[in-house]
C-alpha cells in the first residue's frame, strides 16, 4: 500500500464543507443530550445499538462478498465498488432521515459516532484483504486517511456543538412535548440555511481544486456501461441490504417502533463520498477508464441501498401510524428512548391550544346539556 500524502488544508476544509457542517449542526441540536447517555443504559435501547453495529459492520460487508459471489464473471472493478460501498457506513444521511420519519434520533446519533470511528479500521482492512486478491499484489491503493479523518471531524465538531446547545438551550416554562416540537423547527430551518448555504458556495467559489462533482463528471464522460454482471451484483447487494435491514428492525423483540426505523435507517444507510475519493484518487495505477468503471458501481450500489431504505423508513413510518416520542416516565432524562407514551410529539396538537379549548367547551357544554335533558319530566317541565 502506498504511503499516504497529506492532503493540503484547503482540501480537508474548503467553503463546500460549511451547508454539511450547519445540517450536522441542526442534527446535534435537535438531539436530546439526557437521552444520549440513556442510550446505552437502556435494555431494549442497547440490544438495538449493538444488534445494528454489528449488521452494519460485519454483516453488510458479508452480503456485499455473497452477492459478487453469486453472480458469476463479476468484473474486478465491480467488486471493488460494491465492497467499498458496503465498507462505509451512511454518516449524516441516516440523522436526516431518522428525524424526517420519527425514529429514534438519539440512536442514530449514538451509531453514527461510533460507526465512522470504526470504520477508519475496517476500510483499510477491507481493502487490504481484497484489493491484492481482485486485481493482483502489484496494485497500489491509496486509503484516503485525510478524507476520513475529515469526515469524522466535520461530523462530530458541529454535532457535539448541537448537542451542547441543545443542552443549554432551556426553554423554560414548556413541556417537554413543546420543547422538542421547538426544536424541531428550528431544525427545519437550519436545513433551509444549509441549503442556501449551498447553491452560494456552488455559485461564488470557484477557487481551489475543482469539486468531486466535477471531477466524477469528468471522469464518466466517456465511461461506458458496466458489464451485465455488475448490473445486476450491485442492485443485489443494495436489494438484500436493504431487506436485512427491514428484516432485523421488524424481527428484533420488545422494541418500540422508533428504535425499529433506527435500525433500518442505519443499516441500510451507506456513504458515497469516501467511496468516490476511493474511486477517483485511491487507485492510481488503474487508468481512467477501469476507474469509471469502480464509480459507476459505487454509484449504483450507493443508488439501490440508500433510495430502498428511505423509501422502507417512510413506509415503516406510515404503517405504524403516528410515531409518539415520549419520554419514559414523563421526565427529560427517560431512559427509553423512544416509547410510545401520552406526550407525542404532534404540533396540531401543541400548536392548536384555542382548538383544544374550544373542544373542552363544547364537552362541557353537551354534559350541562345530558344533565338538564336527565332532570326533565315527561312534559318537558324542570321537576322541583
Amino acid at each position: 500500500m502506498a504511503p499516504h500524502e497529506s492532503l493540503p488544508w484547503w482540501q480537508l476544509f474548503s467553503p463546500a464543507d460549511l451547508p454539511i457542517a450547519v445540517i450536522v449542526l441542526a442534527i446535534g441540536f435537535h438531539t436530546e443530550a439526557a437521552r444520549i447517555g440513556a442510550v446505552l443504559k437502556d435494555r431494549q435501547t442497547r440490544a438495538a445499538f449493538c444488534a445494528t453495529l454489528l449488521t452494519t459492520l460485519l454483516i453488510v460487508p458479508l452480503i456485499a462478498i455473497s452477492a459478487v459471489w453469486i453472480v458469476p464473471h463479476v468484473p474486478p472493478e465491480g467488486v471493488i465498488g460494491i465492497l467499498t460501498v458496503a465498507l462505509l457506513p451512511g454518516g449524516p444521511l441516516a440523522n436526516i432521515l431518522a428525524v424526517a420519519v420519527g425514529a429514534n434520533s438519539e440512536l442514530n446519533v449514538t451509531l453514527t459516532v461510533a460507526e465512522m470511528i470504526l470504520s477508519t479500521a475496517l476500510l483499510p482492512l477491507g481493502l487490504l484483504v481484497v484489493m491484492p486478491r481482485v486485481l493482483g499484489a502489484e496494485q497500489v491503493i491509496r486509503v484516503p486517511f485525510s478524507e476520513m479523518v475529515h469526515g469524522i471531524a466535520l461530523v462530530l465538531g458541529p454535532m457535539l456543538t448541537g448537542v451542547a446547545a441543545s443542552s443549554l438551550t432551556r426553554l423554560e416554562g414548556l413541556t417537554a412535548a413543546r420543547r422538542r416540537v421547538v426544536k424541531r423547527r428550528i431544525f427545519r430551518l437550519l436545513l433551509l440555511l444549509a441549503l442556501l448555504l449551498a447553491i452560494a458556495v456552488r455559485r461564488l467559489h470557484t477557487s481551489g481544486p475543482p469539486p468531486l462533482s466535477a471531477q466524477l463528471t469528468e471522469l464518466l464522460r466517456s465511461a461506458e456501461l458496466p458489464p451485465d454482471a455488475t448490473l445486476l451484483a450491485a442492485p443485489l447487494f443494495g436489494v438484500a441490504t436493504v431487506a436485512w435491514c427491514c428484516l432485523l428492525g421488524w424481527t428484533m423483540p420488545a422494541q418500540p417502533m422508533p428504535n425499529r426505523i433506527s435500525i433500518c435507517l442505519e443499516v441500510g444507510t451507506r456513504d458515497l463520498t469516501i467511496a468516490l475519493v476511493i474511486a477517483l484518487v485511491g487507485l492510481p495505477s488503474l487508468p481512467a477508464p477501469q476507474r469509471a468503471q469502480v464509480a459507476l458501481a459505487v454509484l449504483l450500489a450507493w443508488a439501490t441501498c440508500n433510495g430502498g431504505v428511505a423509501l422502507s423508513g417512510f413506509l415503516m413510518c406510515a404503517l405504524s401510524g403516528p410515531v409518539c416520542y415520549a419520554d419514559a416516565g414523563g421526565g427529560d432524562g427517560g431512559g427509553g428512548g423512544g416509547a410510545r407514551g401520552a406526550d407525542c410529539e404532534r404540533e396540531e396538537q401543541e400548536g392548536e391550544p384555542d382548538k383544544l379549548a374550544l373542544r373542552t367547551s363544547l364537552l362541557e357544554g353537551s354534559g350541562r346539556k345530558s344533565d338538564a335533558e336527565d332532570g326533565a319530566g315527561p312534559t318537558g317541565a324542570t321537576l322541583v
